[in-house]
């Protein structure tokens, strides 16, 4: 007997890497009745086929999401080319200027867009009745409470069968470099991120990695090979035991292997960036530094295994620019990422070494805001 072809939704959300791990709890709802489908920015295309060779996603559409003409022209050409409304039961679009302007040439029972000015959903059901959630991983789950499905806004997890898979990858490369992960006794840290300003000093990665190291514990170092420059100058200012292990993989590793080091690391330290969406998603204790951007405004509150470092000064956060575009600070100086002090972030973590939550973490801000 032939099985009837399910019927499919496309989702069209923000570019960035933790804005797609933002609508994974979204996908994982909706696939209970439909094939997913997600636009997916061309530098993230191998996640995309991560997830999709995983079973997370359905298929992936790719498009040049990038802030320049080439990327504007892009997003045009995609549009009107790539997207077959036919093959849809509904496109959901989470606050894109330009798709929800184009998507409004579509059928209007097919697109139902979110807007973040109004913080409301409009599609064929009329507008959204629902207030917009704490966060915004929550808010994306009012497309799934617009069709009518019970939704939490909870973060996403990889499934364990995916997990298992990528742990057993992990492992099988720390033991050719003769690295024992049992027990979690290592950390990772990824001390980048793809815009400047959310970029911790690297001095706090590196207090945090040689303390690691004072006891015995190896440090890995991951990232993605645009990140080759920024690892290279902490390496090279990194004094450590002469029996340390230190293992820099920026730029060598597929996903599998990433996020199987991410499960079994008591800890990743790391910037506001889109692998820390992806090693909360994996299970994994994590340190974030953040800046000018808020700790919660992706992330539900509810989210255990986030230890966000945010210093909380009246300008925090900061996403009011001025006439030329900067942020409140200039030349990228923040006080509230280059205040934080090393040693509070060291006990944070001692104590995820040792199996231990922290339940009272201060950072007493010693600075004005600029």
């Amino acid at each position: 007997m032939t099985v009837a072809a399910r019927e499919r939704v496309l989702l069209i959300p923000f570019s960035g890497l933790g804005d797609l791990m933002m609508h994974l709890p979204l996908v994982t709802v909706l696939k209970r009745d439909f094939d997913v489908d997600i636009v997916i920015e061309e530098s993230y295309e191998t996640f995309g086929r991560f997830l999709k060779e995983h079973g997370i996603l359905s298929s992936y559409l790719l498009c040049d999401q990038s802030k320049t003409l080439s990327g504007f022209l892009a997003k045009l050409v995609f549009f009107f080319t790539r997207i077959d409304h036919r093959s849809y039961r509904y496109i959901l679009v989470y606050d894109r200027p330009l798709f929800s302007l184009l998507s409004s040439i579509l059928p209007s029972r097919k697109v139902i867009r979110y807007g973040l000015i109004r913080k409301t959903l409009r599609g064929p059901m009329g507008w959204s009745r629902h207030a917009r959630g704490a966060s915004q991983t929550d808010a994306v789950m009012d497309f799934a409470r617009y069709l009518s499905y019970a939704a939490a806004g909870e973060s996403f997890t990889f499934p364990q069968p995916v997990m298992e898979s990528c742990r057993q990858r992990a492992r099988h490369l720390l033991d050719r470099v003769g690295i024992d992960a049992s027990g979690g006794r290592i950390v990772a840290i990824g001390p980048f991120a793809v815009h400047p300003y959310k970029q911790a000093p690297l001095a706090l990665f590196q207090n945090v990695a040689r303390h690691a190291m004072d006891l015995g514990i190896p440090v890995v170092m991951i990232g993605s090979s645009a990140d080759k420059g920024r690892a290279e100058a902490l390496r090279q200012k990194l004094d450590h035991p002469e029996q340390a292990v230190f293992l820099d993989l920026v730029g060598s590793l597929d996903w599998e292997e990433t996020i199987g080091l991410l499960a079994l690391s008591a800890a990743f330290i790391s910037n506001d960036s889109g692998i820390m969406h992806v090693s909360l998603a994996s299970g994994t204790s994590t340190v974030a530094f953040f800046g000018p951007t808020d700790p919660y405004a992706l992330i539900p509150r509810t989210n255990q295994r986030l230890y966000p470092v945010f210093l909380g000064l009246p300008c925090q956060p900061c996403w009011q620019k001025g006439p030329t575009g900067r942020f409140r600070c200039p030349d990228v100086k923040k006080a509230c990422l280059e205040q934080i002090d090393a040693d509070t972030v060291i006990r944070l973590v001692s104590g995820l070494i040792g199996g231990r939550r922290p339940n009272d973490l201060s950072l007493s801000p010693s600075v004005k805001c600029p």
